[in-house]
């Protein structure tokens, strides 16, 4: 019998009466233990440990047991097969497939809201703005135009009044050319005033 066939007999024993049929797929060095695509544990032949998936449900009950510490591998908690029973582990096993359905279901949303879909946004400001660690449309909304401009310019990037106008027009869905020149004036005072908040100099001087 091959190597994952005996890893797919003992994981099935552990887990089908817990959540039904599961499946294997390697990972690494590891076998990843699969419930309708979600993989939620990893698993070493013949060692009697189990590594579960953290997820943000379920950090608090696995705070408890150390982290997997391996490079490629993040969030994973290392936990003594002997402790996974029905009784004791079918919710918190549960949860965590759930949540891991929910973040793919969130991931693809990301996708479809990629920054470059908005207004006076393309591939090159979308890249600017990942390496400045703005990489979803939610943050940069949260961040609003002036915070996002005052902190490209903190990290050395150029900060014209084109870019600021562009913030304005991505986040508010308005295009460049329609945002009313006293509006405009207004963005740039609000610029000037928080750069120099910031310790960084006035590149505007607007009266």
């Amino acid at each position: 019998m091959k190597r994952i066939d005996i890893v797919r007999l003992k994981m099935a024993k552990l887990f089908n009466p817990i959540i039904g049929e599961i499946s294997i797929k390697t990972y690494f060095s590891y076998y990843g233990v699969v419930k309708n695509t979600a993989m939620f544990a990893l698993y070493k032949k013949d060692e009697n440990v189990l590594c579960l998936r953290q997820t943000k449900n379920t950090q608090n009950q696995l705070c408890g047991y150390p982290l997997l510490q391996e490079e490629k591998i993040k969030n994973y908690h290392i936990v003594p097969l002997a402790e996974i029973n029905l009784q004791a582990w079918g919710k918190l096993i549960t949860q965590i497939i759930q949540d891991i359905r929910q973040e793919k279901v969130d991931e693809k949303i990301e996708k479809k809201q990629a920054i470059r879909t908005l207004l006076s946004m393309n591939i090159n400001m979308e890249r600017m703005l990942h390496r400045n660690g703005i990489k979803t449309v939610k943050k940069l909304f949260a961040l609003g135009p002036i915070n996002t401009f005052v902190h490209l310019v903190k990290n050395g990037n150029e900060g014209s009044e084109n870019l600021l106008y562009k913030l304005y027009s991505a986040i508010n869905n308005i295009y460049v050319e329609n945002i009313p020149e006293s509006k405009k004036r207004e963005l740039l005072k609000e610029a000037d005033e928080a750069l120099y908040k910031a310790g960084l100099r006035k590149r505007f001087n607007v009266e």
